[in-house]
């Protein structure tokens, strides 16, 4: 179970590019000390060879053979093989250490055609090194032959070979142990990711948080993320649990009610009348239960799909003084008075004339917008009372811009009442779905309205905000990027 965890596979992947390229860095330098090691033996292999060539320049055999003879006694720290042969392969003087005897010096005959730049080596069995030789010609007559041994140079190119084994051992295993301990750490919260995940799947619960470490990581912004992802979950959970409650306290006392009035009219003697006015009660309940279910697909429909809309331009004021045309006959049944659509501008805009009056365009679904304006003007017409205003208005950035002469970057549409407002108590709750306030208590609705407002808003990149009007009543202030 342990090979197969990410940490010990992400240790022995870094455990084993570090050992490849340990030994090709060694690999590289041992060749380069061997290289190293090899000419500087060759140039004193030369070196005493063109030595022995000056002293026969110089005073001929006879001076050689004195010369080679206190060599022999005097052998320092390297000693070497020197045969001197004459050009039919005679050999007239062979002077070496008596351990070189186990070198196969028969085929030093073979190597007297070879000059003073090629070097050859003698093999010899049970020894660790070789016997370097190289040859030149002495006058007409004689070839002198030179040998070194490559003891020194293998004793220490063994010795780096055992130094790496033992460096490349002792690393690997120390790395191994700090990358466990390394990768353990900074896998940690992933292992906490998992933990967390394994027991929401465990228990259904999405309210338990993973702290953070706060190194501003990777691992940290994915937890972060998570965090918030489980907070929304989690606050989706709550809403279709709260949906769910109030949804089937709506329907119960309908149900209810229908439930009632068909056992009444069973328990009774026959009546026809009696049967047609329960049936009538039955249908009317269960209007009401259809108009509740179709208000929560509704809005259900627009959540799903406003995240999208079909984008096209719009003119606000236009589509505002549609709205207020449909809502003025509701609102003249209860003399209620509809102001607007006003337009409002700044001082600093100047005066607006049919030529200079501006457009406001907005990229949106023009089916959305006009549910959207229904829904705030419908409340504002219900909550008012009679003989109250109800206020619309449309107003092009805002006071700001325009002193600094920038252009629009929104649009603001106000929808203002004379009624009675909300507390600040219920601002949280009002863009709750199925949620009514105290006011809304005795009068028509199923408290979705708000709820599919906010969503056309923000579908369309747009914010809502909600106040106290000078009217008396509720301020909306829905913001709409221009076009």
């Amino acid at each position: 179970m342990f090979l197969k965890k990410i940490q010990f596979k992400l240790t022995m992947a870094f455990l084993i590019v570090f050992v490849m390229s340990t030994t090709v860095f060694h690999l590289l330098s041992f060749y380069s000390l061997y290289t190293s090691l090899r000419n500087d033996d060759h140039a004193a292999l030369r070196s005493r060879l063109l030595s022995y060539w000056a002293q026969f320049q110089i005073g001929g055999m006879q001076m050689l053979h004195e010369e080679l003879d206190l060599e022999s006694l005097l052998a320092g720290e390297r000693p070497a093989l020197v045969r001197i042969s004459e050009r039919n392969g005679r050999t007239v003087l062979l002077l070496h250490p008596a351990a070189w005897a186990a070198f196969p010096l028969e085929e030093l005959s073979r190597f007297e055609r070879y000059g003073l730049e090629q070097v050859r080596t003698l093999k010899a069995p049970g020894l660790e090194f070789g016997l370097e030789v190289a040859a030149i010609n002495l006058g007409e007559r004689y070839v002198l032959q030179v040998g070194l041994s490559t003891e020194g140079r293998d004793r220490l190119l063994r010795a780096f070979v055992r130094n790496f084994v033992f460096v490349v051992v002792a690393i690997s295993a120390v790395g191994f142990f700090l990358g466990l301990v390394l990768t353990a750490r900074y896998l940690r919260p992933l292992g906490r990711l998992n933990e967390v995940i394994t027991e929401i799947l465990s228990t259904g619960e999405v309210s338990t948080r993973i702290e953070r470490s706060e190194t501003g990581d990777e691992f940290d912004t994915l937890i972060e993320s998570f965090n918030r992802m489980l907070a929304n979950i989690d606050g989706l959970l709550a809403g279709m649990r709260s949906t769910l409650d109030t949804v089937a306290h709506d329907l119960r006392t309908p149900v209810t009610r229908m439930r009632g009035v068909a056992e009444i009219a069973l328990r009774g003697e026959p009546d026809l009348d009696r049967y047609r006015e329960a049936l009538s009660d039955c249908l009317e309940e269960s209007e009401s239960v259809v108009k509740l279910l179709d208000a929560i697909m509704e809005l259900s429909e627009a959540e799903s799909g406003l995240h999208s809309p079909s984008r096209e331009p719009v003119e606000l004021l236009s589509l505002l003084g549609d709205v207020v045309d449909l809502y003025s006959f509701a609102a003249e049944e209860r003399a209620i008075r509809i102001e607007g659509p006003l337009v409002e501008y700044h001082e600093s805009q100047g005066d607006w004339n049919s030529e200079s009056a501006p457009e406001f365009h907005v990229a949106g679904d023009p089916a959305r917008l006009r549910q959207m304006i229904a829904n705030l003007l419908d409340n504002a017409v219900k909550y008012s009372p009679p003989a109250g205003t109800v206020r619309v208005s449309l107003q092009a950035g805002d006071s700001q811009q325009a002193h600094r002469g920038e252009p629009e970057s929104y649009f603001t549409i106000k929808v203002e009442d004379a009624g009675a407002g909300i507390v600040a108590e219920e601002l949280p709750y009002i863009w709750q779905r199925l949620y009514r306030g105290r006011e809304a208590v005795g009068r028509p609705g199923l408290g979705i309205g708000l709820s599919l407002v906010k969503t056309v808003v923000e579908a369309h990149s747009g914010q809502i905000e909600v106040g106290r009007s000078d009217l008396g009543g509720a301020l909306f202030c829905v913001r709409l990027p221009c076009l």
